[in-house]
C-alpha cells in the first residue's frame, strides 16, 4: 500500500517532532510507503532543488497532489474526475497556480525532510507567496522569504526584498 502524506499531515509530524528516522522505518514495517517519502525527499540536495521542484510540478505525483487540494474544494466530485481536471490543469502552461501549489507542498515536504522541522509561520508565508502566482514581481520585506520564494513562483516572477534602506515608495518606483 502506499500513502500520500498531504501537507496537514506532513505538518502535523514536523510540528509534533516525529524523528524522520523512526517513522519511516515504522511505516515500512507495516508494509507502507510514502509517495515521495522521506528517504527520496533526503536524496535532493538543495543545488538541484529548483531543477527538481520544476520536473515534479509536472509529473503524475503533481497530479495527485493536485486532485487532492481540488477534491478538499469539490468532495461532491468523483476522484477519476477530480484527476482529469488535475492533469488538464498541470498540462496547461498558464496554469500557474497549479504548479505553484504543487511547488509549494513539494518545497514544505523537502524543507521538512531535510532540516527535521517547519517554522510553525511557513504554511502562512507560503500562502502569500502563491497570491503572486499571476504577478511580476513578489515584493517582502521578510528576508527569510527570499529563500524559498523563488522555488514556488514561476520564472516569470521577480521576487524582491525590501531592506529598508530607502523610503518604500522610491523602491517601489525602481522595481
Amino acid at each position: 500500500m502506499n500513502i500520500y502524506l498531504d501537507t496537514n499531515l506532513w505538518n502535523l509530524s514536523c510540528d509534533q517532532r516525529i524523528d524522520p528516522k523512526s517513522l519511516l522505518p515504522k511505516m515500512e514495517r507495516s508494509g507502507n510507503s510514502m509517495v515521495l517519502g522521506i528517504r527520496e525527499l533526503k536524496l535532493v540536495p538543495e543545488s538541484r532543488l529548483a531543477a527538481w521542484l520544476a520536473t515534479e510540478a509536472t509529473s503524475r505525483g503533481a497530479i495527485i497532489m493536485l486532485t487532492g487540494h481540488i477534491g478538499r474544494n469539490f468532495p461532491q466530485v468523483r476522484t477519476a474526475e477530480l484527476l482529469d481536471y488535475a492533469a488538464a490543469l498541470i498540462k496547461n502552461a498558464s496554469s500557474l497556480i497549479s504548479r505553484a501549489i504543487v511547488r509549494a507542498d513539494l518545497y514544505y515536504n523537502w524543507r521538512c525532510a531535510n532540516r527535521g522541522s517547519n517554522p510553525p509561520d511557513l504554511a502562512d508565508d507560503l500562502y502569500h507567496v502563491l497570491n503572486a502566482s499571476y504577478c511580476e514581481i513578489y515584493a517582502t520585506d521578510d528576508r527569510r522569504q527570499a529563500e524559498y520564494a523563488s522555488y514556488i513562483l514561476p520564472s516569470t516572477t521577480k521576487v524582491a526584498i525590501y531592506d529598508r534602506s530607502v523610503p518604500l515608495d522610491a523602491w517601489l518606483q525602481r522595481l
